[in-house]
């Protein structure tokens, strides 16, 4: 029950939280930051790992900033704007439409940060996507992209290094945070303690 994770890699923070902390067992939950919120406040979880976008409530007190993430267009590498732009690392939002009309979208589930970011971006251009399907997770999406099925919105760590994407930064850079967020009353033992400083080494090194 010491945290809850969204957004940051958490693959090897039990291997290293269990080597300092042996007799206690790390409780994980992936969620929305919605959800992540009610769970906190519910006294369910101490410790949140979340990703918020410039429009979201940023929590009063006791967050922590970790990452700034960009995030880019992530299209299969066969696509028609990947071979009409062979040398190109940007696109423009007007641009943007152009390169997904001929491909299926896959959006994250309602509630994810890229979820919100996406459809403000639409919503601006007066654009709408053909969404053949929502996913909840990143990496789920990214292999959808990988596999040829759609495009995508994601941050640049989702993508790097699969060779059958092709990413294309946006001409105005989109933006999320990870912030950190300590429970209000929640006990700072030790083992919480030695948690945050875990995360932050984790989060900052990447």
């Amino acid at each position: 029950r010491l945290e809850s994770v969204t957004g940051v890699q958490t693959c090897a923070l039990p291997i290293s939280f269990k080597s300092r902390f042996p007799d206690i067992t790390l409780r994980i939950f992936v969620d929305d930051y919605a959800h992540l919120k009610v769970m906190m406040q519910a006294g369910r979880i101490d410790l949140a790992v979340i990703s918020i976008t410039e429009e979201d409530d940023r929590p009063a007190q006791g967050a922590v900033n970790l990452r700034r993430e960009e995030l880019v267009v992530a299209l299969p590498r066969e696509a028609a704007y990947c071979l009409e732009h062979p040398d190109a690392e940007f696109i423009s939002e007007k641009q943007l439409p152009q390169a997904l009309d001929t491909l299926d979208f896959i959006a994250l589930d309602e509630g994810a940060s890229i979820r919100r970011i996406e459809d403000a971006l639409f919503r601006r251009l007066m654009y709408r996507p053909h969404v053949i399907c929502e996913v909840e997770r990143e990496d789920s999406a990214t292999r959808m992209v990988d596999a040829g099925v759609g495009a995508a919105i994601l941050s640049q760590e989702d993508v790097r290094g699969v060779r059958s994407i092709r990413s294309f930064r946006l001409d105005l850079p989109l933006y999320r945070e990870n912030i950190m967020v300590l429970r209000r009353g929640a006990k700072r033992t030790e083992a919480l303690t030695g948690l945050e400083e875990l995360l932050v080494a984790q989060a900052r090194s990447e």
